[in-house]
């Protein structure tokens, strides 16, 4: 007894042809869809003044520069010589100034304070402070204080999962697209 396995013809019909010709843009857009979105770029601001009697130290970061910042309560690092840590903080890098709820100091000015108290603060005016316009490291000092800013601008990037993701659905609509295309040639014998 012999069994012949012999493979049927394959024929599509007007209607499948015309079914996968709409579906292959919302296909790719299902795939575009599904790739999780890079974060935005990120500034990183890492502010230290250091002087005799005092020393203090943020990092913080925004979502897109900012000359003046006023009365930042969000910190990656937040240190100072005095008891307790800094929790309101603010700076500006030009004239503008630095507007607080002690009032507004001239610019450029940095001002540090622990629980918005006026007593628990430090303002760092127009002569220690170095002016800054965007990203960059910024100094000023002398034998009495030293005083640093620096900014970073940190790019978008990708996760690897996401550029996983996208590559693997690209593949899978390829790969539905090259068996039609086989299965167009061997219907017409132009395999």
């Amino acid at each position: 007894m012999t069994f012949s396995f012999r493979r049927q013809p394959y024929t599509e019909t007007r209607h499948e042809i015309s079914i996968f010709r709409y579906l292959r843009v919302p296909l790719l857009a299902v795939c575009l869809a599904l790739v999780p979105s890079a974060k935005a770029d990120v500034f990183k601001y890492d502010v230290q003044f250091t002087s005799p009697t005092f020393h203090a130290h943020v990092i913080f970061e925004l979502p897109s520069f900012q000359e003046t910042v006023d009365n930042q309560k969000t910190f990656d690092l937040a240190t100072w010589s005095d008891p307790g840590s800094p929790n309101l903080f603010s700076i500006s890098g030009d004239s503008t100034g630095c507007v607080t709820d002690l009032g507004n100091a001239p610019g450029p000015c940095e001002l540090f304070q622990h629980n918005g108290s006026s007593i628990d603060s430090v303002e760092v005016g127009s002569s220690g402070m170095p002016t800054f316009n965007g990203p960059g490291t910024w100094t000023k000092s002398s034998s009495d204080f030293s005083n640093t800013i620096i900014i970073t601008d940190i790019p978008s990037v990708p996760e690897p999962s996401a550029l996983v993701l996208l590559s693997s659905c690209l593949l899978g609509v390829g790969l539905v697209v090259r068996k039609r295309r086989f299965q167009r040639r061997l219907t017409s014998g132009r395999l």
